[in-house]
């Protein structure tokens, strides 16, 4: 068990591409002892949706989108601030397009070793395509790095695109299955899609609600929606010119 240490909670936000997810992410993670977003510039609809959290704390740095280390740069940017305050505590890091299960809390029954001062935990994570029911099955299981760990001095991020957390000592490296985080990035259209049908459900002159519900269960759950295999090879040339679509992909002919 955490045996009384905090339980912080950072995340990492680019304004200009503000999340549609981010408000359903605080929620999930509301019951945490603090919230540290490092925000990239003050836009309104960001701070609004901070302000839900429930201890939250804003730090802020411009992303530099120019250069191949600003993701590293702004996760330094919190675990300096988590080195400085929370050394010792525990920190979960969660992006605005994921979610944690709903057994969050959890994570609080980890059991440690109260010696260890380097211990992080992959995190196990279901990843989404296109809607709410397809999930990404290129592996058995999905662990995100070391989303999970014990604040202290050795800790830093690489300056590069894709950082994971590395320390300047041995680190003991340990699996959790069961709170996951579930990451919604490529699914963003069902969002429109949610949005699209409450607007039908008002508006719409030639629609019941038993068609629209059909409708929402198709595209947003995808769960009945009558599909078949497209060659990918038939599209325009417009089209294979700017997706950078080969004459055969795949095995197609």
């Amino acid at each position: 068990m955490l045996d009384g240490a905090r339980l912080i909670v950072t995340a990492t936000i680019v304004a200009d591409k503000f999340d549609e997810w981010m408000p359903l992410m605080i929620e999930s993670i509301n019951w945490t002892d603090k919230q540290v977003f490092v925000v990239d510039k003050p836009e309104r609809k960001v701070l609004e949706v901070i302000e839900k959290a429930s201890n939250p704390v804003i730090l802020y740095q411009r992303y530099e989108h120019e250069s191949k280390g600003a993701d590293g740069k702004q996760r330094n940017v919190y675990l300096r601030y988590l080195k400085e305050n929370h050394n010792n505590d525990f920190c979960l890091v969660i992006d605005t397009d994921e979610v944690l299960s709903d057994n969050g809390i959890q994570i609080r029954e980890i059991n440690i070793d109260a010696e260890d001062k380097n211990l992080v935990w992959n995190v196990k994570m279901h990843h989404f395509f296109w809607n709410l029911s397809l999930e990404d099955a290129s592996q058995p299981e999905h662990y995100c790095p070391a989303r999970l760990f014990r604040i202290n001095q050795n800790l830093f991020y690489p300056e590069v695109e894709h950082p994971v957390l590395k320390s300047d000592e041995q680190t003991i490296i340990g699996m959790i299955n069961n709170p996951v985080l579930f990451h919604y990035g490529k699914t963003k259209d069902v969002m429109f899609q949610m949005k699209k049908y409450k607007v039908q459900c008002i508006k719409s002159n030639i629609h019941n609600p038993e068609q629209l519900e059909l409708w929402k269960t198709m595209h947003v759950y995808g769960v009945g929606m009558p599909l078949k295999q497209f060659s990918i090879n038939q599209h325009p040339k417009p089209v294979k010119d700017f997706f950078e679509i080969k004459e055969v992909i795949n095995g197609e002919d």
